[in-house]
């Protein structure tokens, strides 16, 4: 294995540190004045705060710079040439294709036209629904080479499900694929990935790129799909060379005496990072086939993508809590990848912290503002002469208090996650616009339910492995009426305090709330409810350049 390179930590940590020292000693100069623990505690939050999301707009800022260095890189374009083995040399594999609920006929027949003579193929089917199941035995049929297999218990989960099955075959085969119930192989998979293993005995999985389906029919998916695209694209490819790499639970081919010599899949929500966690830990590793682009659906609703956000993130929280402190004592594995597994599982945690920073600075503090004087954005200032709209929208200015370095700084960490879309679409305006408009609301229509999600398994420690592709339409339940109410109340909240104080930027906030009912029944469906996703991004970037014009004065 080569050494990971500390480059992209060690700049981002860098930037960080330099950063907080610049602007914290003067931020944080009202604490000593003030006697009222109000004042000083809710100065205290914004501080944190802001030092969380500096370091994670350095992240992505710096990952984007590397992800373009390394594309340039001819040698990182290519995982390495596909050994030619003769049909009686190749080494014999199983791709097991996992289902619940969710059988897809296309993704399977995928895996019965690779290029690749010495493997089968297996239907791990957990499904309940008799309808489901009759239709897998009538696949089988149909294609005498498919072996189904099931079990009479769905416990640990899809891990669970992997290893009832390859405990019983395990013997037969040096490698398994594994193949989710969406993924769509390409017809060189398993040529171009089982190769990768020839050179290093320690490589312990070969991952494919994963790509959005470009064949989905549902609007949502189509217009959120290029989140997917953007990962894979930005992210991945420097967490191979100056992160760590993970098995991403489909679309991958993994040793199997790897697989045995950890004692199997960890039987949790998110054995795929588990999994890699306890693979490295033994001296195994995972790499890159970037050359090779598996379909992946999208969810295809709003319903179905906040499950699956709900999914991601409390199985995270249970990695961190149970699996990775014994990562983070191991001599094996390098600081670097160390870091970039806690900082890059922190990123799903975020949103808790953003209700946070909305509470202490929209709220907290502009309440407090007789008490203490604190440098942020407060009042929108229209002119005192104006004749037409023209003169209101030119000459408004923030009452801001930034210096125009707080200004570039705060710039540059707040829009660092949009600029994949920026770099990808910048020949694009229109689409830049959309796609940044649209991930914008994401981000601000989540958070509530994100927050919901992990103050439960905290206080519970319950997870819920939920089937995002089950079904297209979810049936609302309790919690989800809950959470409704929720978002509806903090957004109607935000927006009247926004009124009341002429904060603007709460509007952003408050209307993404409000919205997120609205795409729960529609989806992409009503035009008009398309129209308003864009409007707390148009803000946002009015907002940017009102502030940026009284900061520079």
């Amino acid at each position: 294995m080569v050494p990971k390179k500390s480059t992209v930590y060690l700049i981002i940590i860098v930037l960080w540190l330099a950063t907080c020292l610049y602007f914290d000693f003067t931020l944080a100069q009202p604490i000593v004045l003030q006697t009222n623990i109000f004042a000083q505690i809710s100065i205290i939050a914004f501080l944190i705060c802001l030092n969380l999301f500096w370091l994670y707009g350095y992240y992505h800022l710096v990952f984007t710079v590397f992800s373009w260095y390394l594309s340039l890189k001819p040698a990182n374009r290519q995982p390495g040439q596909p050994a030619n083995y003769l049909t009686d040399q190749q080494p014999r594999v199983a791709i097991l294709y996992t289902t619940m609920n969710d059988f897809q006929s296309r993704s399977v027949q995928s895996c019965l036209t690779q290029r690749y003579q010495n493997y089968d193929v297996y239907i791990l089917d957990d499904s309940s629904d008799i309808n489901y199941r009759q239709e897998i035995d009538t696949f089988a049929k149909e294609y005498p080479g498919v072996n189904v297999i099931r079990r009479h218990d769905r416990n640990g989960f899809k891990a669970g499900n992997l290893n009832h099955c390859l405990k019983q075959i395990h013997s037969n085969y040096e490698y398994f694929a594994i193949c989710d119930a969406d993924t769509v192989l390409p017809p060189d998979f398993l040529a171009k990935t089982v190769s990768c293993f020839s050179q290093d005995d320690n490589i312990g999985f070969v991952q494919a790129r994963q790509t959005a389906n470009p064949g989905q029919k549902g609007r949502f998916a189509r217009v959120f799909g290029f989140n997917t695209d953007l990962h894979w694209l930005y992210y991945a490819p420097v967490k191979e060379k100056y992160g760590f790499m993970m098995f991403y639970g489909h679309g991958a081919v993994i040793r199997t005496s790897a697989w045995k010599d950890i004692g199997g899949f960890p039987e949790i929500v998110t054995e795929d990072l588990a999994f890699s966690s306890k693979l490295r830990e033994k001296g195994y590793y995972g790499v890159l086939a970037a050359n090779v682009e598996c379909y992946e659906d999208f969810p295809e609703t709003y319903r179905a993508l906040r499950r699956r956000t709900g999914k991601w993130l409390t199985g995270t929280m249970e990695y961190l809590l149970s699996y990775y402190p014994a990562l983070l004592r191991s001599p094996v594995v390098s600081w670097v990848e160390k870091a970039d597994i806690v900082i890059g599982a922190g990123s799903l945690l975020l949103a808790l912290p953003f209700l946070l920073y909305v509470f202490v600075a929209g709220l907290a503090l502009p309440l407090s503002q007789n008490i203490f004087q604190l440098n942020i954005p407060l009042f929108l200032i229209l002119p005192d002469h104006w004749s037409n709209i023209g003169d209101i929208l030119t000459k408004t200015e923030y009452k801001v208090y930034w210096g125009f370095d707080f200004y570039l700084i705060m710039l540059v960490t707040s829009c660092s996650q949009l600029l994949p879309v920026m770099h990808t679409y910048w020949k694009k305006p229109f689409q830049m616009f959309k796609f940044s408009a649209m991930f914008t609301y994401l981000c601000l229509a989540t958070a509530i339910t994100s927050s919901y999600d992990l103050m439960e398994y905290l206080f519970t420690r319950k997870t819920e492995f939920a089937v995002t592709g089950a079904t297209s339409r979810l049936t609302l339940g309790s919690k989800e009426k809950v959470l409704i109410v929720l978002e509806l109340t903090a957004g109607t909240i935000l927006m009247l305090t926004a009124c009341l104080t002429a904060n603007v930027w709460l509007l952003t906030v408050g209307l993404g709330l409000i919205l997120s009912p609205l795409v729960f029944k529609y989806d992409f469906e009503n035009k008009v409810v398309n129209l308003l996703l864009n409007i707390p991004f148009a803000i946002n970037v009015i907002l940017l350049v009102l502030i940026g014009r009284s900061a520079g004065r």
